[in-house]
């Protein structure tokens, strides 16, 4: 009866080690699988440096998925955004496309693109003698006043993997651009009043930007900065989202997908 009870304790004590046992690998694949989807605050950095340098230029492919062009249009108006020239080669283009995306494009391939109806468009010609695209826009003052600007506001960052982030945007709309202006032509009117009152200078909107895109002069990258989540109401919506899925290859972080 004694030797009964003590493989009995002695069985027991081997099924509470194997359930102790399940219980902790458990636990541990549990703890890698949060590790590995839980957000540092250095990727968290990263991903918002990446993303504010790219973003006011995405919807060149977000709102436009379709069209052949759409990665030279990106490159385009990321470069004439950041230099005052208007003539890019085609080593820049591709440095600015493969540097940001997981696509492979080199000169055959953009010799195979050609020129796409939207990038016709926008005025875009290639220079075959000189290797180098021409950016001039054609839209009339009465063309820019109706024509839609959108602008992505990053809203969270979700991280798959340890390679790979899906960062979410609200897709801010404004259908009529002079309603940026009327609103901020009024915010600076009631600023005024302010300063009157205080007797002392307050901060003020700069619209030369603003006005020199609205005449066919400016770059609707400066344009955008005026735009934002917390005053879009007055001059436009929030209509949807998009999601850019970013993927880290060979310690270089890129956009793979924007949907």
């Amino acid at each position: 009866m004694l030797e009964k009870i003590k493989n009995i304790l002695k069985n027991k004590k081997v099924l509470l080690g194997v359930g102790l046992c399940a219980v902790l690998i458990i636990a541990i694949i549990i703890l890698l699988i949060v590790n590995s989807t839980r957000l540092t605050k250095l990727e968290k950095v990263k991903i918002t440096e990446f993303s504010d340098d790219i973003i006011n230029y995405a919807d060149e492919i977000a709102e436009h998925t379709s069209d052949d062009g759409k990665y030279i249009n990106f490159a385009m108006e990321y470069l004439y955004a950041k230099e005052d020239k208007k003539e890019y080669s085609d080593e820049e283009i591709l440095d600015v496309i493969n540097s940001n995306f997981d696509v492979k494009y080199d000169k055959d391939k953009l010799s195979e693109l050609g020129i796409s109806e939207l990038m016709a468009g926008k005025g875009i010609t290639f220079d075959s003698s000189t290797n180098k695209y021409k950016y001039e826009n054609p839209l009339t003052v009465a063309d820019i006043a109706n024509t839609a600007i959108v602008k992505y506001e990053l809203k969270s960052i979700k991280k798959v993997n340890k390679n790979k982030f899906k960062v979410k945007y609200d897709r801010l709309v404004v259908e009529k651009p002079y309603e940026i202006l009327n609103y901020y032509n009024d915010y600076n009117i009631s600023q005024n009043q302010v300063s009157e009152m205080v007797e002392d200078d307050v901060k003020k909107v700069d619209l030369t930007d603003l006005i020199a895109y609205l005449h066919g002069d400016g770059k609707l990258s400066n344009v955008k900065k005026l735009i934002s989540k917390e005053s879009i109401e007055k001059y436009g919506k929030i209509d949807g989202s998009i999601t850019i899925t970013y993927v880290i290859k060979k310690d270089k972080l890129l956009i793979s997908e924007i949907k």
